[in-house]
């Protein structure tokens, strides 16, 4: 494994510029003002994208509007992060009209999670980019002081260009062990949407993150099995499991008193390689930001996880 395969992007500086794009569903620009309070008292100039308000259907605008928009993002020298505002669907649609040469040339912060995760594995795929998973502005319209800290912790990792260890309390699923690898992943159904596309997966030697919301069980089930079958679970260093969040089951249940943690464990049988429940990012509040493209250090013990970064 390399020290580092993919290229941070600088540390924000007070002036800077961090931009607020929709990719996904629509968003005004009401809903960001809390986000645009916070990112200026920290000394950030605001840009928000032309898709803050625009509307098509559920979506922030058409494909070819959203796509330009964050193309032009991209491409200015002044604007150092590119927060997602939301999440939803339709950040996957655009990602072939999108102009990816200044990330290539330039790396800038690229934030957000949930359907941000399409972005996260383009970026690191094809652009070579480390990103940031990591909660979003529309969250903080709720004044939820968990979101509130939880989007400063973002803003701490940016402005220091390091993401600190995490830790957290072992759950009954984990299996043992120690491994190093690229934290790669993200939500686990946009994850399996980009199979076969040059967004995809190359899952050899990386530690996988996965998270998911508002599921069928049995879809995290068919997502699971469809991983293990196509031989991606057995190519990789590690395993890492955060919120499966407002879970769903069929009349006929299909899980049978089974919570998503167990139907994923049993999709991870037979395999040598650590595996860590519980990690304390998804769709919840508070969560902890990750910064995705970098090594790592996964420690299971019986009684804890650490996530200790290499760089």
């Amino acid at each position: 494994m390399k020290a580092q395969s993919y290229r941070i992007p600088p540390p924000l500086r007070a002036g800077d510029g961090v931009a607020l794009a929709a990719l996904s569903r629509h968003v005004t620009a009401e809903d960001v003002r809390p986000a645009v309070d916070v990112l200026q008292q920290h000394g950030y100039r605001v840009r928000l994208g032309r898709t803050i308000g625009r509307r098509d259907r559920c979506f922030a605008g058409s494909e070819a509007e959203r796509a330009a928009d964050f193309s032009e993002l991209l491409a200015d020298p002044s604007v150092r992060a590119v927060w997602l505002a939301r999440g939803g669907y339709g950040a996957a649609a655009v990602l072939d009209r999108i102009d990816w040469t200044s990330l290539k040339n330039d790396p800038k912060w690229i934030v957000g999670f949930s359907d941000v995760t399409a972005l996260h594995m383009h970026a690191q795929r094809c652009c070579q980019v480390a990103t940031l998973h990591a909660t979003m502005p529309l969250l903080l319209k709720d004044h939820c002081p968990q979101e509130t800290a939880s989007f400063s912790a973002a803003l701490n990792i940016m402005a220091s260009g390091t993401m600190p260890a995490l830790s957290w309390p072992a759950w009954p699923w984990n299996r043992p062990g120690t491994a190093q690898g690229i934290l790669v992943g993200g939500n686990l159904s946009v994850l399996a949407s980009l199979a076969g596309s040059p967004s995809d997966l190359d899952p050899e030697g990386k530690i996988l993150f996965l998270e998911d919301v508002d599921e069928y069980l049995y879809h995290i089930d068919r997502l699971m099995l469809m991983l293990r079958r196509r031989g991606t679970l057995e190519r990789l260093a590690g395993i890492v499991i955060g919120g499966m969040t407002r879970m769903k089951d069929n009349d006929p249940p299909h899980a049978i008193e089974l919570s998503a943690y167990e139907i994923i464990a049993r999709r991870l049988e037979g395999y040598s390689f650590p595996v860590a429940f519980g990690a304390p990012a998804g769709h919840f509040p508070g969560q902890h930001p990750l910064m995705l493209g970098i090594p790592y250090r996964l420690d299971v013990s019986p009684t804890q996880t650490t996530l200790q970064p290499l760089t």
